[in-house]
């Protein structure tokens, strides 16, 4: 399946696919399928753009990762991935939600480590 990103050009906007919402916002892209990404843009035209994310993501879905916060480290699993291309005051890179139970956290990638014999000790 081929993939396109896509973001808001100028304002926050919110769009309806197969029952759910989405809020697409300048500087933060979604991933569509390209086939729904086509008729967004031809349904949005001029309100939407397409990005290409400036590398590829670190990490991938469900890997157990090493977050290294201000308040301790902790593990979790990755639920979602999105990049944050340069320009604006945030960080350029992807940015990971990152799962442990009840507990999840957007991260930026700067912030993560692979899970190895070393650090898997980390308390949950």
């Amino acid at each position: 399946m081929t993939t396109m990103w896509i973001e808001a050009t100028q304002e926050p906007i919110r769009v309806r696919q197969k029952g759910d919402v989405i809020h697409l916002r300048p500087g933060l892209p979604v991933e569509f399928a390209e086939t729904e990404g086509r008729k967004l843009l031809a349904r949005a035209q001029g309100r939407v753009k397409v990005v290409t994310p400036t590398a590829d993501p670190l990490f991938t879905l469900d890997q157990l990762v090493r977050v290294n916060s201000s308040t301790g480290a902790w593990i979790g699993s990755i639920t979602m991935t999105l990049p944050q291309p340069p320009g604006g005051t945030t960080k350029a890179g992807w940015w990971y939600c990152v799962q442990a139970g009840t507990r999840w956290a957007f991260v930026h990638e700067s912030l993560l480590d692979h899970l190895t014999a070393k650090n898997v000790e980390v308390s949950r």
